[in-house]
């Protein structure tokens, strides 16, 4: 058994694992509001469950979207999940409501990046997310920036964040014999990632779950100091965080 601040944690991964669970519940990085764009709401909306988490989750976004009553509003989500029925549907965590909400696709007007503010053709968009999920061909790539955007962002945006996270993406293709396009795919990635506590343990999980996570837990422990440091403050969550997941990472790198 090892203290880290106020919590103690046990030398097992899964104990450990656990440990930061109960550490970080709750926890979701909320995205910025686009250059040029100002969230807008209306009336009260019928809430709707959060649903399981799926491949695209921790995907962010500012949507203009027309409800079956033809109310416009616009907003920051984070996607869930993208679920068909009759219709395509995005459920999805609505940072103006501070809640979950479900979306009908073809009812989004528009759907913007949340940093940069470029547009995207929704029904492409959402057709790739569907497909790939987070869309980075290396889904190794995308959870390492899971885990590298959480510990970074859960106090807050700063300019100096994305410097740091492109580092880590050129540092993994380099390292791990990428493309061009996988450096290119990543970095449009941080742009857009915006993980709540579910997709950073989900993330942390497939590291442990693949073949070579000894490598990839080493190059996450590497770049995590730099993430924290990010923003020039420290807070004590923050530090006790970054700790916990550098042990449960280095007894990944042991195996």
């Amino acid at each position: 058994m090892r203290s880290l601040g106020r919590w103690t944690v046990n030398a097992d991964p899964a104990a450990l694992l656990g440990s930061i669970a109960r550490a970080t519940d709750g926890l979701r990085v909320t995205p910025p509001t686009p250059p040029g764009r100002r969230p807008r709401l209306a009336g009260s909306e019928r809430p709707c469950g959060a649903g399981a988490p799926g491949r695209a989750s921790g995907f962010a976004l500012f949507i203009e979207y027309h409800d079956a009553d033809g109310v416009i509003t616009e907003r920051r989500i984070t996607c869930r999940r993208l679920e068909r029925g009759e219709s395509r549907y995005i459920r999805a965590f609505c940072h103006e409501r501070g809640a979950p909400r479900l979306f009908r696709a073809d009812r989004i007007l528009a759907a913007v990046c949340v940093s940069t503010g470029e547009d995207f053709d929704p029904a492409r968009l959402f057709d790739e997310l569907a497909a790939r999920g987070l869309p980075v061909g290396d889904p190794r790539l995308a959870k390492c920036l899971t885990v590298l955007a959480f510990l970074m962002r859960c106090d807050g945006w700063h300019p100096a964040e994305a410097e740091v996270l492109e580092r880590a993406v050129e540092r993994f293709v380099l390292r791990f014999e990428g493309s061009d396009a996988m450096y290119e795919e990543g970095r449009a990635l941080i742009r857009s990632l915006a993980p709540a506590a579910d997709d950073f343990l989900r993330a942390l999980r497939f590291i442990a779950q693949l073949h070579d996570s000894h490598r990839i837990s080493r190059f996450v422990i590497e770049h995590a100091a730099q993430v924290v440091d990010a923003d020039g403050t420290h807070s004590p969550e923050e530090i006790r965080h970054a700790l916990m997941v550098g042990e449960y990472l280095k007894r990944l790198a042991k195996g």
